[in-house]
């Protein structure tokens, strides 16, 4: 057949956007709530015109007074000003210049951060969805009515008619865009129409802020004098000493903006407290960048601490964290303590080191982390001190007292001092004076990613914390905008040198404090990737001065040699460095248009369930990432969250999702409920040995409460002893909710790691480890009564780790899942089914196997459901190193969940993938499916096991019988 020329082919379209409309039509008009407002922005509401009066004249003098001059300051502090003839637009400069030159980043700043507020990444899914919707039903149209064409020429014809269909109707396609977007928010939204808080830590600040507007206190009551937090380590909780700073300024920082907006919740306003606060990082970026390399150095500086995409992926809208805070502090503190250093008024010296250092009070009171900053100054004072010393000896060749009268270094000194004591006092006053002598040695970052950090061999979970990852010195750079951005920034830091102090001395001190502020902070994120934050603030003044400078000396040049007037070669020069913030500034627009809430309606709606169906002290259980969800939103106490995970309960929980003994999975959630890993530490501190206190404990959890007394007393405890280990052990525990939810799939391989920890193991890597070979072997026959060839054997085996990594995965596996595979059998009365990856099972006998090259394979493990639970099948030969594990969806479909051996048939297979079948402590309470695929089974505890739980089509659907047993499960 010849194909038709296009203009004689005609697509009758006539009802199709009627059936377009019934696509979404459910999701544009009705739901589960109301339609909520595509932005939950408020702020608050703006006066009438005529009520605002203000003093521009006033304002003028006093930020002449406070700034100084700008562009002046790049050599001497006195230069000549540049001025423009243009008379009306001078004299507009003049007056407004400064801020309109600092405000321009600031509203970037904000613009970029405010994005994820109206979360418009659902236009685009809506779009996707309906064009999508509407290509499929033209294309279908196409292929009927010319089914003979060519595929190429119906896919030309089909995407020609949907183009102009979508320009005949886009009123309506708009309209239906918008509708199905609203749809896709209400997902992310509260009753109120709010949405959800994008992060974790969010959730933290957010109930501890909660607390203090509702009972006057960030913990939940007060126990022995201090604040206590009775969700954490539940059932023991914690004090709160630490993590006040955010917690009340967010609280008051709420308190008043609700008197200009009565409206306004306390989740939406914590929302806002990285955006404010950034904004008045990037002006305080603009003061320190003028002061080195005037306005327009400034400018950029201010800039690229508005647009870097590190620092915004973590300063988002919502993304309410101490981040914010670093950035803040750091640079405050280096502005108040440069005015100090560069004011030749004894007052402003004082004045201004005060601040500084009542200000790092502050910091340490905000982030631990917070000396790195007035050790960057000391040095900095130090060093700039000692150099202008030597000049005046050199130069004037006077004595000690001949300098010490000189008025610069007197002044700087007095600076330096002042700060000192300044920093001692506010650090003393806001923690203690040991934490401000600490802070004085020199900088160490300890192996946080050792997998065995101290004598008690627990494992160490900061090692699978992301944030905490080595980083690489092309990561660092990336981080900053890539190689080119990056080394013009060093330049910047080289060209500060060209800079002279008022006695026409090059000017040393912002060489010294941004230099080794870059490399300090680089030598940081190759030790922890999420320290390259802290390069941010002295990167972006590296790289605003350097342009600064760039535009300074060309401009002159320019001017003179070319005969151009400034205005037009600095307008040039301004336009074309823009050009270095193009792909950064996009790349950040870009990820905060993309940030979707981690919490949606499947969280939201499982959490509430279970605050609304539960006691007060009821426990939630579940691996430690979402621990500040579940605390702020169904307010009930948790096991561990992210300010925990360093407790035994990594291994523990781990061990009771991924073993497939369900008395010993409940047995250890009882224990955990009781009291947390105290049992351990009781018996560990009456036997003094680390392996025989876990095989006690692993093995009376599995007993009833008198047997597992009668073992205590065998093993040598006496009567009050055991009372107390079994308190922890055997209580009347609260109620307990565990939690199987679909992230934990993509996290296995960590909490099955942990789950499986090799105490043996982790001994002699920790205890052997540096020693000789002969120290070695002796320690393991000793401790182990190992052979001397197993020794040997594993002596050589550490030899071989030469990265904590390895260590890790030499302790212990990464267990984890590889995702499901289709099976499927033609008839109900065929016995054998076939399976996308190849293997074939036979109903009958339950033989799973696959026939290749090498031959016959069968898996290492193979579980299945049967009359009552789950049945696991071990292979002894020809296996591969793999778990399957069987889950019928129909009569003839079946899916297969890949895993590793340790994970076929788990708990939390059966929890997740099977719906509890078989289980009889764990009842399944709830499951929720969000939009993205999120879903969430939510199980409550049942501590007597009185009722199993039977998925009856698992059972309809196999109908099979099992020779083993002879049960007719048909």
């Amino acid at each position: 057949m010849e194909d038709k020329p296009d203009e004689e082919i005609s697509v009758d379209l006539s009802k199709l956007w009627g059936k377009a409309k019934s696509v979404f039509k459910d999701k544009g008009e009705t739901g589960r709530k109301e339609q909520p407002q595509a932005s939950v922005q408020h702020a608050p509401p703006a006066k009438k015109n005529e009520e605002i009066s203000i003093d521009f004249k006033s304002i003028k003098s006093k930020i002449k007074g406070l700034f100084g001059a700008g562009e002046s300051e790049i050599h001497k502090g006195g230069a000549e000003e540049a001025s423009i003839d243009i008379r009306v637009l001078a004299n507009f400069f003049k007056k407004y210049g400064i801020f309109l030159i600092a405000l321009m980043p600031v509203i970037l700043s904000i613009y970029i951060r405010m994005q994820p507020a109206g979360l418009p990444i659902t236009d685009q899914w809506a779009a996707n969805s309906v064009i999508s919707s509407l290509r499929s039903q033209v294309a279908s149209q196409v292929n009927s009515q010319y089914p003979n064409l060519p595929e190429a020429n119906k896919n030309s014809i089909a995407e020609s008619e949907l183009q102009r269909f979508l320009q005949q109707n886009k009123g309506q396609v708009d309209q239906q865009i918008s509708g199905a977007s609203a749809y896709f928010k209400s997902f992310f939204q509260n009753e109120q129409g709010i949405f959800y808080m994008p992060d974790i830590d969010p959730y933290y600040w957010y109930r501890y802020a909660r607390n203090i507007m509702e009972k006057g206190m960030i913990g939940d009551e007060i126990r022995d004098g201090r604040d206590w937090d009775n969700h954490q380590l539940a059932p023991l909780g914690r004090g709160v000493s630490a993590d006040r700073f955010h917690s009340y300024f967010l609280a008051y920082f709420y308190m008043a903006w609700h008197v200009f907006n009565p409206d306004l919740t306390l989740m939406e306003s914590v929302m806002y407290q990285p955006v404010l606060i950034v904004a008045l990082s990037v002006f305080f970026a603009f003061l320190i960048g003028r002061r080195i390399s005037g306005n327009v150095g400034g400018f950029f500086s201010a800039l690229m601490v508005a647009v870097n995409t590190s620092y915004v992926g973590r300063t988002l809208f919502g993304h309410t964290d101490t981040d914010s805070w670093i950035i803040f502090f750091s640079l405050l503190i280096a502005w108040l303590f440069l005015e100090s250093f560069e004011s030749h008024r004894l007052s402003k010296n004082i004045l201004f080191a005060v601040l500084a250092g009542f200000f790092t009070g502050v910091f340490s009171f905000a982030w631990s982390g917070w000396f790195f900053i007035s050790d960057f100054l000391f040095v900095m004072a130090g060093i700039t001190i000692a150099y202008c010393a030597v000049l005046a000896f050199l130069h004037a060749k006077i004595n000690f007292i001949g300098i010490m009268k000189s008025k610069q270094i007197k002044h700087m000194l007095v600076s330096g001092m002042v700060y000192f004591i300044a920093v001692g006092i506010s650090v003393s006053l806001f923690h203690s004076f040991a934490l401000f002598k600490n802070s004085l040695l020199p900088f160490s970052f300890i192996s946080i990613k050792d997998p065995v950090r101290s004598s008690n061999l627990w494992p160490n979970v900061l090692t699978t914390v992301a944030e905490l990852n080595e980083g690489s010195y092309n990561q660092v750079i990336n981080s900053m905008g890539g190689t080119l951005i990056w080394y013009f920034g060093l330049a910047g830091i080289l060209l500060t040198f060209l800079k002279k102090d008022s006695e026409g001395n090059r000017d040393i001190k912002y060489v010294i404090l941004l230099g080794l502020w870059v490399v300090a902070s680089s030598y940081a994120s190759l030790k922890g990737i999420r320290f390259t934050l802290l390069i941010t603030p002295a990167f972006s003044i590296a790289f605003g001065t350097s342009l600064g400078f760039l535009y300074y000396y060309l401009t002159r040049w320019i001017s003179k040699e070319l005969n151009i007037h400034k205005l037009i070669s600095g307008s040039i020069i301004i336009i074309l460095s823009l050009l270095f913030y193009i792909n950064i500034a996009n790349a950040s627009l870009n990820a905060a248009s993309s940030d979707v809430p981690l919490v949606n309606d499947a969280w939201y709606n499982s959490l509430v369930k279970i605050r609304d169906n539960s006691k007060e002290n009821a426990i939630i259980t579940s691996w430690w990432d979402f621990g500040h969800h579940f605390k702020a939103i169904a307010d009930r106490p948790v096991t561990f969250d992210g300010t925990t995970q360093e407790s035994p309960n990594s291994h523990w929980v781990g061990r009771m999702f991924m073993i497939n003994d369900e008395e010993e999975s409940i047995g250890i959630l009882r224990m955990i409920d009781c009291g947390q890993n105290n049992a351990y530490w009781s018996i560990s501190d009456r036997l003094g040995d680390i392996h025989s206190s876990l095989k006690i404990l692993k093995k009376i959890i599995l007993l009833e409460k008198e047997d597992a007394e009668k073992e205590l007393l065998e093993s040598g405890f006496s009567k009050d002893e055991a009372e107390k280990i079994l308190g922890y052990t055997h209580c009347n525990p609260p109620e307990a909710f565990a939690i199987a939810s679909e992230d934990m799939i993509g996290k296995s391989g960590v909490w099955s790691h942990f789950g499986s920890w090799n105490f043996e193991r982790s001994d002699i890597w920790f205890n052997t480890k540096g020693k000789s070979m002969e120290e070695a072997v002796s320690y393991m026959i000793d401790k182990f009564n190992y052979s001397k060839e197993k020794a040997e054997g594993l002596y050589f085996e550490i030899q071989s780790l030469n990265t904590p990594n390895e260590a890790n995965a030499w302790i212990s596996p990464w267990p984890g899942y590889g995702g499901t595979v289709g099976c499927s059998r033609n008839n109900e009365s065929e016995s054998s089914v076939a399976c996308s990856n190849g293997f074939q099972i036979n109903l009958t006998n339950m033989d799973i196997f696959a026939v290749g090259q090498q031959g016959t394979v069968r898996p290492k493990l193979f579980a299945y459901p049967v009359k009552d639970g789950v049945k696991i099948k071990e292979f002894a030969e020809g296996t591969v190193s793999i778990g399957f594990t069987l889950v019928p969806k129909s009569r003839n479909s079946y899916e297969i969940v890949l895993s590793s051996p340790e994970l076929a048939g788990s708990i939390f297979t059966r929890m997740f993938y099977m719906n509890g079948h078989g289980l009889k402590h764990f009842d399944l309470f709830g499951h929720e499916r969000g939009l993205t695929g999120t879903d969430i089974y939510v199980y409550k505890a049942d501590w007597e096991g009185g009722n199993m739980t039977i998925v009856s089509e698992y059972l309809d659907n196999l109908k099979y019988g099992l020779p083993e047993s002879g049960a007719d499960l048909s």
